[in-house]
């Protein structure tokens, strides 16, 4: 989703605002699991409705506001697990 700013020469600059979802996430590395020294499935709301409901939420609000900022906003949600990701694996 575009929304577009309200300033003519700001709005050719760009925010991106932006979550991920992909459903499920694995109690690994950094992103432990509740329970210690285990690897569970977190899902749907551990793993990604909190930041998907807020992302939609925050949408909402500057469409209804469009004066509210002055350069433009993409707002986007991303999918992609993050195992066997080249830079996961370096970080863990």
């Amino acid at each position: 989703m575009l929304l577009p700013g309200s300033d003519k020469t700001l709005k050719k600059e760009y925010v991106v605002i932006g979550a991920h979802f992909d459903h499920l996430g694995m109690g690994e590395c950094w992103f432990r699991s509740r329970v210690p020294d285990t690897i569970a499935i977190h899902y749907g709301a551990d793993d990604n409705a909190s930041g998907v409901a807020m992302l939609l939420e925050l949408a909402e609000k500057l469409a209804a506001h469009p004066e509210s900022h002055k350069r433009s906003i993409i707002v986007a949600s991303f999918v992609g697990r993050r195992n066997g990701i080249a830079w996961f694996k370096e970080i863990c």
